[in-house]
């Protein structure tokens, strides 16, 4: 099986998983025409400043936990929930990332941009796209 290949996987700290891997991300979105050009950047926080996300960890708040996007190139960004979570945020990747594939199937093959998100809220353990 070809996997869509991983630009960064950052260390983890304590307590933390990813939710999702390449293999599963590659599974799902197989067949879409923009699979050669997609990457995947493994990052443990979905925000810049370390202080932020894990004071929205502390008070149960919503983490954006992948995201597409299509700027000049075509990235995956996967980022980190608290090891509790990750099972169920990974089943529920398992129904939304087939939407993901047929939103990258209808996009123009000539894309100037491309936005699509999925968070994940630590205080029901639901997952939904967009923010």
């Amino acid at each position: 099986m070809e996997l869509i290949r991983t630009r960064l996987k950052e260390k983890l700290p304590k307590g933390f998983s990813y939710p999702v891997g390449a293999e599963m991300i590659s599974t799902a979105l197989k067949g879409v025409p923009q699979f050669q050009e997609l990457s995947i950047r493994f990052s443990w926080k979905d925000r810049f400043w370390a202080s932020k996300y894990n004071a929205n960890v502390r008070a149960a708040g919503k983490l954006t936990i992948i995201s597409v996007n299509f700027w000049r190139e075509w990235v995956i960004s996967v980022h980190a929930v608290p090891s509790q979570h990750r099972n169920s945020a990974q089943v529920q990747l398992g129904t939304l990332l087939p939407v993901l594939a047929n939103q990258l199937r209808a996009a123009p093959t000539e894309a100037t941009h491309f936005r699509w998100e999925a968070s994940y809220d630590l205080a029901s353990s639901t997952l939904a796209i967009g923010g």
